[in-house]
């Protein structure tokens, strides 16, 4: 699954499947946020194969602001196996 735009601006919850197919390498997670990150998204970290942030109570306070650069390294430890999600809309 890749990140897509939506067709109209929204505040929606897009998600990044980072899986790989048996011959590849293991993706750079951490590297792929900090990539996003970069492009000015906000990004926020969930467990694999659902649609629940852990450790977030809520997402919806990061359609406001861009998580801090220590608090995302934090959700995205290096060798993390965390999916990610792009919060879009106007913080992004």
């Amino acid at each position: 699954m890749e990140w897509r735009a939506p067709d109209a601006p929204s505040e929606k919850l897009h998600m990044v499947d980072t899986k790989r197919l048996p011959d590849q390498q293991p993706p750079d997670r951490r590297a792929a946020v900090e990539k996003y990150y970069d492009r000015g998204w906000s990004i926020i970290p969930f467990k694999s194969a659902t649609k629940k942030p852990p450790y977030l109570k809520s997402w919806k306070q990061y359609k406001q602001y861009r998580p801090a650069v220590a608090t995302w390294k934090n959700w995205f430890p290096e060798g993390t196996d965390r999916n990610l999600a792009v919060i879009c809309g106007a913080v992004s």
